[in-house]
């Protein structure tokens, strides 16, 4: 074999081998709306002017272009978004006008939108309960009591809990749950984590496993690193500390208040969820069926 063939094939191999990495984000629980602010926002965090804006709608989809020009470097970008019953924003190709540095805007973009889908959630319930509506999963009802109660259920990919806390938590047989909830009525509820679950597709109930994170860290396989490492015996109590301080804990749920945390459940495919929550007043339970 002559040595412009043995170039030639490495080449190729090296090309086959180098994966391109999919910076679309998709979310089933955020709106047209949502999605246009959270692009514009995170563009203009980031320090880029507005070029053009095109918001999405149902049915029809939207761009946003924006610019970043400084003494030190000059930055193009576009993000795409389309919304329906799952939501797409796609951070596209921009351009740097510094060479090599062109595939950088996708990886920033995205991970800066990881970052703002997250801040949006640790506010989503009080920001709900400041604009007086319910969040878009909220299914409870507050009985006799006045107002409403909002809930939301928001799985966590594996991209997110490595930003949170250093762990693809689906290596690790592990789906992180971040559960919001809002008392917009005039009396107190309470809220009992452990009888939170979730409905997979044939129906069964899920309870929470957040107490079972240390042996479910220990038995995971080895994996690739980048958060998919076997952990130590060592390594498992600082990580369950870790994960641990995420966590949604129990308890009252004044009038006008709001609680969010994570909670754990086995990895996997789900509907929706429950979470229930007892009026203080009448002892009732309100079931607080969510859908994903």
């Amino acid at each position: 074999m002559d040595g412009k063939r043995i170039v030639f094939l490495l080449g190729l191999v090296l090309i086959v081998g180098c994966s391109v990495q999919n910076y679309r984000i998709e979310r089933r629980n955020l709106s047209c709306s949502e999605a246009n602010a959270l692009a514009h926002d995170t563009l203009v965090r980031q320090d880029y002017e507005i070029v053009s804006f095109d918001p999405a709608t149902e049915g029809k989809g939207g761009t946003i272009e924006a610019l970043r020009d400084t003494a030190l470097e000059r930055r193009r970008g576009k993000l795409e978004i389309s919304c329906g019953p799952t939501t797409v924003l796609d951070p596209v190709e921009g351009r740097w006008y510094r060479p090599g540095r062109d595939k950088e805007f996708s990886r920033d973009m995205y991970y800066a939108l990881l970052a703002g889908l997250d801040d949006r959630q640790r506010t989503r319930a009080g920001a709900v309960l400041d604009r007086g509506i319910r969040g878009p999963n909220a299914r409870g009802e507050a009985g006799d009591a006045a107002g409403t109660l909002g809930r939301t259920l928001t799985p966590l990919d594996s991209a997110e809990t490595m930003r949170l806390v250093g762990l693809d938590l689906e290596h690790y047989g592990l789906l992180a749950v971040r559960v919001a909830v809002v008392n917009g009525t005039a009396e107190g509820y309470l809220l009992k984590t452990e009888q939170v679950a979730l409905f997979g597709g044939a129906g069964e109930v899920v309870p929470v496993r957040s107490s079972e994170l240390a042996p479910r860290l220990l038995q995971a396989p080895a994996g690739d690193g980048d958060g998919r490492a076997k952990l130590s015996v060592l390594d498992v109590p600082i990580m369950v500390e870790t994960l641990s301080e995420q966590l949604l804990s129990s308890g009252h749920i004044a009038a006008g208040d709001a609680r969010s945390g994570l909670l754990y459940f086995p990895a996997g495919r789900y509907d929706g969820g429950r979470v229930p929550l007892v009026n203080q007043k009448n002892k009732k339970t309100d079931e607080g069926m969510v859908q994903f």
